[in-house]
């Protein structure tokens, strides 16, 4: 029941998340590497015809155990990368970008996601971006961005943070769980009322699809 609740009450955010990905993934093909791949194949599945590779520097790396600032592959040698919520994460976004398009093939593409206002969520979380700021990064390393997508919204956002602090409340049984569940269900359906209305200033993410010219 606890489970299903929680199901339930997840934020609309999640699901323009995956709209977002399908959008800059669209036409996967050839070798895909991953970076900072995590749980992110959990979560969604690739062509047959793609060969994938993931790589992270944790435990959970499925493929490749490597630093995303020092990748362990040739020149022009894949032709996606995909960098989903790790570059906050990690000490140098200039040079992980430059890592990805390095080994990016001329004319091959990449799909980056950057979190905008999100809270503190690992133990290494270091910056934020804005869309404008994001973009600056994108064309300082020489990208062409194809497609720029807003996860946001004014609600949705609201909805968002409201879910994380109910979540973790409900998982250490907290009575201020209960006391939020009637703000959550209001900003729940808030968030599917203003669905449409996504906003630069009020976005929990960026997601662009690049080409390397």
């Amino acid at each position: 029941m606890r489970r299903a609740l929680l199901r339930l009450l997840e934020p609309r955010q999640y699901r323009r998340s995956d709209e977002a990905n399908r959008i800059c993934m669209d036409g996967l093909r050839g070798v895909l590497l991953d970076v900072g791949c995590g749980s992110f194949t959990e979560k969604h599945t690739f062509p047959p015809d793609v060969t994938y590779i993931g790589l992270d520097i944790s435990e959970r790396a499925r493929d490749v155990r490597a630093d995303a600032h020092e990748l362990p592959f040739a020149d022009a040698s894949v032709d996606w990368v995909l960098l989903v919520g790790v570059l906050e994460h990690v000490d140098d976004p200039d040079r992980v970008l430059a890592e990805a398009r390095r080994v990016l093939k001329p004319g091959g593409l990449g799909y980056v996601a950057v979190p905008f206002l999100q809270m503190e969520h690992a133990a290494q979380d270091y910056v934020r971006w804005t869309e404008q700021g994001f973009q600056r990064l994108l064309d300082a390393h020489g990208f062409v961005t194809e497609r720029m997508v807003t996860n946001g919204g004014f609600f949705l956002v609201l909805d968002y943070l409201i879910w994380h602090r109910f979540r973790d409340a409900a998982r250490r049984r907290s009575p201020m769980a209960l006391a939020l569940l009637p703000v959550k269900v209001l900003s729940r359906l808030l968030a599917e009322v203003a669905r449409s209305a996504a906003c630069n200033q009020y976005a929990t993410s960026f997601h662009a699809r690049v080409r390397k010219p």
